[in-house]
This record gives structure tokens, C-alpha cells and sequence, in this order.
């Protein structure tokens, strides 16, 4: 599969006044750099993630990448690459979800390492051809 997701940083650094660990996410050619934020989980935690994300594709029809989130009672924040496989394609959305759009996301649940899955948005948000939010694909393979 043409999508990685490491972290970069050797240390930690404040961003936003929040201590993160800074990455790449490498998508075909594109690349980006993220930002993962500690505290709430750990280096270890969004690199167990990230695994089973991309792990969960050979089962699934869609997963996601989690980059960044916030302790829940302090700042209601996540940010996520959302992937999606259409046949032998996956396609692959970066969104935000704060305040209302969290609360919509994890209707009163709490995200673990455990049922991340469950917090997958159904649908993608593009239809073929539409080209209302950035999206990348690249080949499944």
C-alpha cells in the first residue's frame, strides 16, 4: 500500500502550547507533515494505531489514520486522515473534529485504543467526480 504514517521527531516540541511529536504521512507522493499531540495517548499509542489502521484495510472497506487528540475534559479535538477502499483504490480525506462535530462523531463515547474503529464516518465525503473537500487516492495493492 502506498500510505506510511511515522513519527519524525525524535523529541517532543510544543506546538500550540500543547507538547506533540512531529511526523509525516506519505501518501504516493504527496507527503504532509503532522503533528501528534501527547498527553491524552502516546508516542506508542498512535504507533499501535496507525498499524491497525492500516492493517484494518485488508478486512475493511474503510478505516483512519488518527494524528492528533486532545484530552476530551480539556479540548474536544481530533484530527484524523479518513481512508476509504473503492475496489482497488483508497481514497483518503484529512478532517477535524471539534465542539459540535466531536460531540456528533462520539456521541457521548469516549475514543480509546480499543473502539477507535467504531468513530470511522461512514461514507466518503466526495462523490466520484465531486470535488468539494481535498481528497488523494492511490492504488490498493
Amino acid at each position: 500500500m502506498n500510505i506510511k504514517i511515522e513519527i519524525t521527531g525524535k523529541r517532543p516540541l510544543i506546538r500550540n502550547k500543547i507538547k506533540s511529536y512531529r511526523g509525516k504521512i506519505y501518501i504516493g507522493d504527496y507527503w504532509e507533515s503532522i503533528f501528534a499531540a501527547l498527553g491524552y495517548w502516546k508516542k506508542r499509542d498512535y504507533e499501535r494505531q496507525w498499524k491497525e489502521a492500516l492493517e484494518r484495510l485488508k478486512t475493511h472497506n474503510s478505516s483512519c489514520l488518527i494524528v492528533s487528540v486532545l484530552n476530551p475534559n480539556v479540548q474536544k479535538y481530533i484530527e484524523m486522515w479518513m481512508l476509504y477502499r473503492v475496489k482497488n483504490t483508497i481514497y483518503i480525506h484529512n478532517r477535524f473534529f471539534i465542539l459540535e462535530y466531536y460531540d456528533r462523531l462520539l456521541k457521548g463515547k469516549t475514543l480509546t485504543l480499543d473502539n477507535w474503529h467504531e468513530f470511522i464516518p461512514r461514507k466518503r465525503l466526495n462523490k466520484p467526480g465531486e470535488n468539494k473537500w481535498s481528497e488523494w487516492s492511490v492504488p490498493y495493492e
